[in-house]
Parts: C-alpha cells; structure tokens; sequence
C-alpha cells in the first residue's frame, strides 16, 4: 500500500483479513477495515516523530455501538512500543475516544459517533502546555477532552522511539499479541508534525465532508468580507450558498440575486460558505465574517 507523501509505504503484517470498502470522501475501495483481533497495517520504514515532539493525528473511522459496547481497547493509530510512556496511541476505548501512552492516559465523554457513519477523529499533544504537555481530543471538529499529562500518574513525559507507524490496532511487540484490533473502517489517515488549531481540524473536517460531491474548482471573488449585510459577488457563476457553522453543521441554503446574498440576518461569526452553480454542483468553498 501507498501512502500519499510516498515516505511511509505500508504492509499488511499479520492482516489475512483486510478488505476496501468505499471511503469517507465516496472513493471506491479507498478506506480499509478488517482489523478484527490481531490484524494491523505499518509503516515499512521507522516512523520520523519521536522523543516528545508535537504532533497531531487524524483518522475517519466508521463503526456502530455494538462491536464498542464492552469497553475494549480499539487502536486506530499507534506511534512507538509497549513500555510505560513509550507510546502514543489514538483509540476507542468502549464508547470513548482515547489517547494513551501506556502509563496514562486520557478518555472523552462517551459519544453518539458509533452509528456506521463516517467521522473525524484527531488528537493534538502539544508539548509546551503544562509542566508535562496536553493532548486534546476532538471528534468532527469539536473538542472533547483535554488531557493535563502532569495529573496522570504523578506526570508522564511522552518519549516514543523510532519504530513503524501502526494502523488498525495497538502496539505489537508482545508475544501473544493483544487482540486490539479495530473493528469498523479506517480512512484518510494524517500524522502532522506541530498541532494543528481547532481551526484547521473544522477545515479538515469540513472538506471531507464535501468531498461526497462533485467539485468543480473555480476562482470566485466576493465583497465584502468581513461583511454587515450584503455580500456581493464579482461573477455570474454563483446561483445558491449552503452556510455552514464551524462545527460542520449547515445552518441554512440562500439563493444569490443579481450577484448579491442579503445576509442581515445572520448573527456575528465566522463561516463557511459552500457555493453552487445554477446546476446545483459545487463550484467553491469560502470562509466569511458576519459582523
């Protein structure tokens, strides 16, 4: 298997099970699932991110309550082995999100997310807050827990060491391997050496939930911006706006007249703004302030 940065090529190790089924974005055969019990995906090569340097992860994942509902251990995406604080890893634990490090770690609330729907999880450890660092969970955009490291188990200082990047389950090095496995798809998975804002993952979010339509990219100007009540566009290509809020909720659906959308109405914010032609296909995407 490729990986899209063509750095970090992947092998199905111990995964007689791995089957494509169709992705988050519609991509026939573009996401994986099939890592029931010891099956797993790495790296080919040692993974770069290690010691305790920053870093954000994101997966898709889609799965049901059923197969969550004892509480288990699902790993998603582990970077580093299994010794205390020498592993970060993204999971479901039950009906929760978690980060762990072996030696601590941190849940969500229990979420509505295990519905056989596509959603976006990431975890974001930024080393520099607090005495030991903090990783915060955010799930479609929206935070769900923040982690102080300095309040599990008397601090843990998160070192990982240069080993492969594992997909679908936990850490491996153990004989015999835990049965961790995760049970639902996994798409689209990003390893991003800093932390990224809440910002960036609504963006991330926001495109993947787009990307069901057919998009046509087009360069569309707009007037102004931030803008009080009328925004006005600078061409004719434009014949109805969806409004989302940064969470990834559509708010409402507006027909442009005359390349001008009245938006007195719509309270102070930041959005986004997806834009379709007069054959209701995606054209541009936006983000506008509402003063």
């Amino acid at each position: 298997l490729e990986d899209e940065t063509n750095n970090y090529d992947l092998s199905a190790a111990n995964a007689p099970n791995i089957v494509y089924v169709t992705g988050a974005d519609g991509t026939v055969e573009g996401a994986i699932t099939g890592f029931r019990a010891a099956d797993y995906l790495e790296t080919t090569a040692n993974f770069s991110i290690k010691g305790d340097a920053n870093r954000t992860v994101t997966a898709w994942i889609k799965t049901d309550a059923v197969e969550n509902a004892n509480g288990v251990n699902r790993g998603i995406v582990n970077m580093g082995h299994r010794a205390a604080r020498r592993k970060f890893t993204l999971l479901i634990n039950g009906l929760k999100v978690r980060n762990d490090l072996f030696g601590g770690g941190g849940n969500s609330p229990e979420l509505s997310i295990f519905d056989n729907a596509w959603h976006l999880l990431a975890v974001v450890f930024d080393k520099d807050v607090g005495d030991n660092g903090t990783s915060t969970i955010y799930v479609d955009g929206v935070s769900q827990a923040v982690i102080d490291w300095t309040t599990i188990n008397g601090g843990v200082t998160l070192d990982t060491s240069a080993r492969p990047l594992l997909i679908g389950n936990e850490v491996f090095d153990q004989n015999p391997p835990k049965k961790r496995g995760f049970e639902g798809a996994i798409d689209d998975v990003r390893v991003y050496n800093g932390t990224l804002t809440q910002s960036e993952i609504v963006v991330l979010y926001n495109d993947g939930t787009l990307s069901n339509e057919e998009v046509y990219s087009k360069s569309v100007n707009v007037y102004p911006n931030p803008v009080i009540d009328e925004l006005v566009f600078e061409n004719d290509d434009v014949a109805t706006v969806e409004i989302y809020n940064l969470v990834g909720q559509k708010l409402s659906a507006k027909t442009v007249s005359n390349r001008r959308l009245f938006l007195g109405t719509l309270s102070k914010g930041i959005y986004m703004f997806k834009l379709k032609d007069n054959q209701n296909k995606y054209i541009a995407s936006l983000k506008v302030i509402k003063d």
